[in-house]
């Protein structure tokens, strides 16, 4: 690994960048970070309290375009993390690979990204002039619920091929030092 100047390893010996943490962090993390954001939304909204009772907007209005920004947000996090995600083949044979999981998922989203302009009409009011969504408030709970789970799911094969948290052992000091001592006791 070659240093740049401020004496980090920023480039490999092939001459390649390496900006894995940089991928996730923008790629990855900012997208399970936005995709919390817009469930708020999807479910209330506004995404705090005080802009609930300060902001006098169209609350289904907000809804839709949080959830239509919930679908979008969720496909480009399959998006960008899939290819992550080994084709290794389940032991069984018959369970899914967690690609085709996530593959899955992401076909679902797509079929609800479709479906959104079916969950709300429009209500036009001719004498006052005025135009106001309305959300179907049964099968926009029933297909928002799905993609939170959907959301909640897509989070196993990401930390599994540690793209959320890494597996590793943590460095533990103190059995460190009780293990040399052992040693130095032990072996003299």
């Amino acid at each position: 690994m070659a240093k740049d100047d401020s004496g980090d390893s920023a480039q490999s010996e092939y001459g390649n960048w390496n900006v894995a943490s940089d991928y996730a962090k923008l790629k990855i993390m900012k997208h399970l970070y936005d995709a919390d954001k817009y469930e708020v939304i999807s479910l209330f909204g506004h995404y705090d309290l005080l802009d609930e009772i300060m902001m006098d907007v169209d609350v289904d209005l907000l809804k839709i375009h949080g959830f239509r920004r919930l679908v979008n947000t969720l496909l480009m996090l399959i998006n960008n993390s899939i290819f992550a995600v080994k084709k290794k083949e389940s032991k069984k044979g018959k369970k899914k690979t967690d690609r085709e999981i996530l593959e899955h998922y992401r076909d679902e989203l797509k079929k609800i990204k479709k479906l959104i302009p079916k969950l709300y009409s429009h209500k036009v009011n001719q004498v006052k002039k005025t135009k106001v969504l309305k959300i179907d408030i049964e099968k926009y709970q029933k297909v928002l619920d799905f993609v939170i789970e959907i959301k909640a799911k897509i989070n196993e094969p990401l930390n599994k091929y540690d793209l959320i948290f890494s597996h590793k052992e943590e460095f533990d000091s103190e059995q460190a030092k009780k293990f040399i001592k052992e040693g130095l006791m032990t072996k003299g």
